[in-house]
């Protein structure tokens, strides 16, 4: 489990690192762990710029060229709302082209039979 989560966190720092321009101590300042405001991740290069929703499609438009009449829709989420590790699993199985295993971890978040979390130890329960 350690070598998967591993490997996709340095998937993921590679992402960072060749789309935003980021290296070097730079890049493990970002890839910490922290959360960061806004305001914070402009200044680390993590974001272009920090505005509302009319801001956002019309930098789209601006600096992607996406068209000005394309649908924006709201996202809601599937199931019952909650983001658990199935949930989750399933999200991740799908990024990584396992379709089927994320379609049985869909299947299994939706069913209400969610693993629990206890406490500052969070312990799985089948």
């Amino acid at each position: 489990m350690r070598s998967l989560i591993t490997s996709s966190f340095d998937w993921f720092k590679g992402l960072v690192s060749s789309r935003r321009g980021i290296t070097g101590q730079d890049l493990a300042t970002v890839s910490d762990g922290r959360v960061f405001t806004g305001s914070q991740a402009l200044g680390l290069k993590l974001i272009d710029e920090v505005g509302n929703k009319k801001q956002a499609i019309a930098w789209l438009e601006r600096e992607k060229g996406v068209p000005k009449d394309l649908p924006v829709r709201d996202w809601k989420p599937s199931g019952d709302g909650n983001f658990g590790l199935f949930s989750a699993a399933a999200g991740v199985a799908g990024a990584i082209g396992l379709s089927d295993v994320a379609a049985v971890l869909r299947s299994l978040a939706n069913s209400g039979q969610q693993p629990v979390l206890d406490g500052l130890l969070a312990v799985w329960h089948p």
